[in-house]
């Protein structure tokens, strides 16, 4: 058997990729010089995680690209981690960074294509995408099987989670901190409370965010977990996304109490503004808005 021994050092480079890939198609987008410069560099990190040739993983002029790396197309979703042994074999953590680095790849590869430039195909790359979200869907976002008045969930919803996890108390968790290939767990490898395994499977906030958490999921895992939680000050830019998805308006006045330099280093309050600002139930009108009053310095 061929191993691909580089799997060994490139353990969740889908995650840590995600944020080169996407500053790399911000930048590119505004300033075409850096493609120029740079682009085979981050058609490398593309490929290195995404790339749809070479199904039969051989070596070509001493170059080896895998096939899409760390996607598992029987499971139906990537994983992170490589062939380090692990007692639960190959396993997830953060869905949402593993979504988001394919996100980036397709932002990145369609803004070559915009500029004439040879790129990845964006449709291979909106098939990781797609599938990844679908798989976080599946997999990681869990509806109990008794909700409270207030939070309405489809039959077809309930019944797909059912099949996956039987354990109602379990799914009561609402969300799978790290999904492994012989376990799935309601924590986090670097802390046991919940809203832990609810926010690293929501962070970066980016527009897919709101493509990856429907409504519908969010309504309760945002009422039954985070809402109760005490969110520590770093991790509230996050917690206020996630409450924005269902319900923008008042996430807004939520947001103008945060500053920047005691959020967590993903995330700043300007960022969590636009993003509020670009959801569809936003009400611009009557806004608080809060300028920058010597505490804040964005």
């Amino acid at each position: 058997m061929q191993v691909d021994k580089n799997d060994l050092v490139t353990t969740l480079l889908e995650l840590y990729y995600r944020y080169v890939l996407y500053a790399s198609a911000v930048l590119g987008q505004l300033n075409s010089t850096f493609v120029h410069e740079h682009g085979e560099c981050i058609d490398s990190l593309l490929n290195d995680i995404a790339h749809k040739g070479n199904v039969d993983s051989e070596t070509v002029d001493e170059v080896f690209f895998p096939f899409a790396r760390h996607t598992s197309w029987y499971d139906g979703h990537s994983f992170a981690v490589g062939l380090f042994p692990q007692p639960n074999g190959k396993s997830q953590e953060s869905s949402s960074e593993a979504v988001n680095g394919y996100y980036g790849g397709y932002l990145w590869s369609t803004m070559k294509k915009n500029m004439g430039l040879s790129a990845q195909s964006t449709d291979f790359l909106r098939l990781l995408l797609t599938m990844e979200i679908r798989g976080a869907q599946t997999y990681w976002h869990m509806f109990p099987s008794s909700l409270s008045k207030n939070v309405t969930i489809s039959r077809a919803a309930a019944r797909d989670t059912d099949l996956v996890y039987k354990n109602s108390t379990f799914r009561s968790n609402y969300m799978v901190g790290y999904l492994g290939m012989l376990d799935a767990v309601c924590s986090t490898y670097f802390a046991k409370e919940l809203y832990f395994a609810h926010l690293i499977n929501l962070l970066p906030i980016t527009a897919i965010t709101s493509e990856l958490f429907s409504k519908e999921y969010v309504r309760g895992q945002y009422e039954h977990v985070i809402a109760k939680a005490n969110i520590p000050k770093a991790w509230r830019g996050y917690s206020i996304c996630n409450h924005a998805i269902i319900n923008p308006t008042n996430a807004w006045e939520e947001a103008q109490n945060l500053i920047s330099s005691e959020l967590d280093e993903g995330i700043s309050k300007s960022q969590v503004l636009y993003f509020i600002s670009t959801l569809e139930d936003f009400d611009v009108s009557n806004l608080t808005i809060i300028g920058n009053v010597g505490a804040d310095k964005e």
